[in-house]
C-alpha cells in the first residue's frame, strides 16, 4: 500500500534539509526525489522471540527500518514506532530482523506497517518524530512513502501429554491435549533412531479446537502397520492454511508443527503394549421388543460405562456415532437381563437387526457425550482390541409381554406398613412405594419403603413395609408401583439409569396406583 508523502509528512519535511531538490518553480506541484530511495518486502507472520523480520530491504543510502502501528484510518501511525528502530546499510538486505520494545504486546491477527527512514540528522542515532525533519520516511521516485502492512498471528503454542498403551480398535488416546489455536494431533512412526518420520503421518488428523482436550481418541490410517513393542510419536501441528483440511508435507508450509515456548516442536513418544484384558463383553439373544426396551442378557465391565443400541446399516455394521437407544449407565461389575429402553424416535420393526454396544465413561461423569470426534466415552474393546458390541434381530414386536396389576385401598398406616389387597405380575418382580412429588406424581427412582418380592401370579394381602427415614402421615399421597426382577435374581436394582428393574408397563402406562393415608 502506498502514501504519498501529503498523507502525514507536509507538516515537516524539509527538502533542503532531505537533500531534496524540487522542480522548476513553473512546476511547483512536482517534487523530483534523488536520494535516498528504498524499497522493503515483509509477510504475514508471528513474533519470534519478539522479533519481526523484514523479507528484504533496499536502499541507496544508510537508513532505518522501523515498525508502526496502524492508525483507526488504516494507514501507518506516525511518528511513534513499536520497535526498536533497526539501522541498515545501503544496497540490499534480507531477513532483517526487528525487534519489539520492552512491552510491546501485539493482538492476534493486528495489522503493523514497515516503513523505511532516512539517517540524515545525527549519524546512527533515530531522531524522527513528525516535526524536526530528522530521519524522515523514505520516498520512492514518484514521491510514495516506503511502507507496507502486514499481520501479526499469534504464535501457536501447546502441550500434550501420551502414556505407554495399547491399540484398542485402531486407535491409540493422547491423555491431554492443551492448544492456544486450533490444530491438529497426529501420529508419526519412528525412523528407528529415536525421532519421527517427517511429514508422513500414519493416522488420521485430529482437529482440536484451541484449548485443553483429554483422552483424545486418534485412528490409525488403513495402511498403517502397527504392533507391540512400536515406538511411536504424537506431533501437534497448526491449521493455518484451509480450515480444518491438513496439509502439511513438510515443503508447502502449511499446517506446520507447533512449537512450544522454546522453539522446539511439540511432540511426545510413546511405546505400544500388548492388549492384555479384555474391558468388557456382553452376550445377547434374538428377541421379542418388550414395552419398546432391549434386553441384554448378561454384561460385564472392568470400568463404569454405558450400554447402547445403534441401528444396522444395511451392510451388516452399526450406525456410528448414532444411537437409538437411552445411554442406560452401568457401574463396573457383571449384570444379567439388562433393559435398553429405545428413544421414542427410534423406528424398529420385525426382522430388523441392531446392535448392541459398550461405551466407556471418559467425559463427565454419568453423562454419555460419544459424538465420534471429541474422543469421550469411546466404545469398550476386548482383548484383541475388537469393539465390545453383538447384533440381534427383532423377532416381534410386542407391548404387553410384562403384566401386572394392583388392587390397593386409601388406608391409615399401621405398624409401618400399608397393605394391598391382590397384586398379580406375569413374572417375578417387585412392588414399592414412592412418595408424591406435589404435582400429581411418584418421585422416581427413590422409594420410601422396603421393596417387596413377588413371585409370578396373584399375591394376596402383600404387606409393604415404609423405610424407616420415610416421613408418611395422614393426609399424604403415596404411590404403589409394580417393577420387574431384571437383573440379579432377588436384588431390587431400579436407579433410573442402568435399565434393571425397570417399571412395569402394559400398554405403555406404568401399572401404579395411588392412595390416601387415612387417619
Amino acid at each position: 500500500m502506498k502514501f504519498k508523502k501529503n498523507y502525514f509528512l507536509i507538516m515537516f519535511l524539509s527538502f533542503a534539509a532531505l537533500g531534496l531538490t524540487s522542480c522548476s518553480e513553473d512546476d511547483d506541484d512536482m517534487v523530483e526525489v534523488m536520494d535516498p530511495t528504498g524499497s522493503l518486502t515483509v509477510a504475514d507472520q508471528t513474533v519470534e522471540n519478539n522479533m519481526l523480520t523484514i523479507s528484504d530491504v533496499e536502499m541507496s543510502a544508510d537508513g532505518w527500518v522501523v515498525i508502526h502501528r496502524a492508525a483507526e484510518s488504516g494507514g501507518p501511525m506516525v511518528p511513534d514506532i513499536i520497535s526498536e528502530p533497526k539501522m541498515v546499510e545501503a544496497g540490499t538486505s534480507s531477513d532483517v530482523m526487528v525487534e519489539l520494545k520492552d512491552g510491546v504486546e501485539i493482538e492476534d491477527g493486528e495489522t503493523l506497517w514497515a516503513m523505511l527512514h532516512t539517517d540524515n540528522g545525527e549519524i546512527g542515532m533515530y531522531e524522527f518524530d513528525g516535526s524536526n525533519g530528522l530521519d524522515a520516511p523514505i520516498l520512492t521516485a514518484g514521491g510514495d512513502v516506503v511502507t507496507q502492512s502486514f499481520s501479526v498471528m499469534e504464535k501457536a503454542t501447546g502441550s500434550l501429554m501420551v502414556e505407554d498403551q495399547a491399540v484398542t480398535d485402531n486407535m491409540v488416546t493422547i491423555s491431554s491435549v492443551t492448544l492456544n489455536k486450533s490444530g491438529y494431533v497426529v501420529i508419526h512412526a519412528d525412523n528407528g533412531e529415536g525421532a519421527p518420520v517427517v511429514p508422513d503421518i500414519i493416522s488420521e488428523p485430529v482437529y482440536l479446537e484451541a484449548g485443553t482436550h483429554t483422552d483424545v481418541d486418534v485412528m490409525f490410517t488403513e495402511n498403517a502397520d502397527v504392533e507391540a513393542g512400536d515406538t511411536l510419536w504424537a506431533m501437534l501441528h497448526t491449521d493455518t492454511g484451509e480450515e480444518e483440511v491438513y496439509e502439511f508435507d513438510g515443503e508447502n508450509g502449511l499446517d506446520g508443527p507447533i512449537t512450544d515456548m522454546n522453539g522446539d516442536v511439540v511432540l511426545a513418544s510413546f511405546s505400544i503394549t500388548e492388549n492384555d484384558a479384555a474391558a468388557g463383553s456382553l452376550t445377547v439373544d434374538d428377541q421379542v421388543l418388550t414395552n419398546n426396551n432391549v434386553t441384554v442378557g448378561a454384561i460385564t465391565l472392568e470400568e463404569d460405562g454405558y450400554v447402547v443400541i445403534h441401528a444396522d446399516n444395511g451392510d451388516g455394521a452399526p450406525v456410528v456415532p448414532d444411537i437409538i437407544s437411552q445411554a442406560v449407565y452401568l457401574e463396573a461389575g457383571t449384570y444379567t437381563n439388562v433393559e435398553v429402553p429405545l428413544k421414542e424416535s427410534a423406528d424398529v420393526n420385525m426382522n430388523d437387526t441392531v446392535w448392541v454396544m459398550l461405551h466407556t465413561d471418559t467425559g463427565t461423569e454419568g453423562e454419555y457425550e460419544f459424538d465420534g470426534q471429541n474422543g469421550l466415552d469411546g466404545p469398550i474393546t476386548d482383548a484383541e482390541g475388537n469393539i465390545v458390541m453383538e447384533s440381534l434381530v427383532i423377532t416381534d414386536v410386542s407391548t404387553s409381554a410384562i403384566t401386572g396389576s394392583i388392587t390397593i385401598d386409601n388406608q391409615a398406616v399401621s405398624d409401618n406398613m400399608i397393605t394391598a389387597e391382590s397384586i398379580t405380575v406375569a413374572e417375578d418382580g417387585w412392588v414399592v412405594v414412592h412418595a408424591d412429588n406435589g404435582d400429581g406424581a411418584p418421585v422416581v427412582p427413590e422409594i420410601i419403603s422396603n421393596p417387596v418380592y413377588l413371585e409370578a401370579g396373584t399375591n394376596n394381602d402383600v404387606e409393604i413395609s415404609f423405610e424407616e427415614s420415610a416421613d408418611v402421615n395422614a393426609g399424604d399421597t403415596v404411590w404403589v408401583m409394580l417393577h420387574n426382577d431384571t437383573g440379579a435374581a432377588g436384588e431390587y436394582e431400579f436407579d433410573g439409569m442402568n435399565g434393571l428393574d425397570l417399571p412395569i408397563v402394559v400398554d405403555g402406562n406404568v401399572v401404579v396406583t395411588p392412595i390416601d393415608i387415612t387417619e
